[in-house]
């Protein structure tokens, strides 16, 4: 990729053009979050330093890259390693819950199942300090098996994540 002018440009064969035109989409995306996150403080940075990544009996791993079978590429927050006592968990903290950053989470999920555990959760956190999380959303997060957790519930939340 490079900068040409004011216009991006990515080189591609025809084969690549749809892998291609995801991970910019999905730059572009991770970049709007990250200047939601600036303006807000950090969810991510917040949860890094929680409770759960501190917590001795939780293996978590941070900012973790799965295939698709698509053959596109999918960066997760975190993955909280599979217990005695609970199953593998998936979770990404999603600073504007749009219909943007929704769909891209649930497309990663989808893309990415056939190469998980069947017991596997999917979980999302949701900053609803700045405004409330929209009803479309959270019906959307349910609808593909995705737990929804609230920032201003956190305590409860990790609580239930730690395991």
């Amino acid at each position: 990729m490079r900068l040409s002018g004011k216009r991006l440009e990515v080189d591609a064969t025809p084969q690549q053009v749809g892998q291609k035109m995801h991970a910019l989409l999905l730059a572009i995306i991770s970049v709007n979050d990250m200047f939601v996150m600036a303006s807000s403080g950090s969810l991510r940075s917040s949860l890094r330093t929680s409770r759960l990544s501190s917590t001795s009996t939780t293996s978590l791993i941070d900012r973790v890259k799965l295939s698709g079978t698509t053959g596109f590429d999918h960066l997760l927050d975190f993955v909280i390693l599979r217990s005695a006592e609970k199953p593998e968990r998936l979770l990404q903290t999603i600073n504007a819950p749009t219909r943007n950053t929704i769909t891209s989470y649930l497309f990663a999920l989808t893309d990415t199942v056939s190469e998980r555990a069947a017991e596997t959760k999917a979980f999302a956190f949701l900053n609803d300090e700045d405004s409330s999380v929209s009803t479309a959303a959270e019906d959307a997060l349910s609808a593909h098996g995705v737990g929804p957790l609230y920032w201003t519930r956190r305590e409860e939340s990790l609580e239930a994540l730690a395991g």
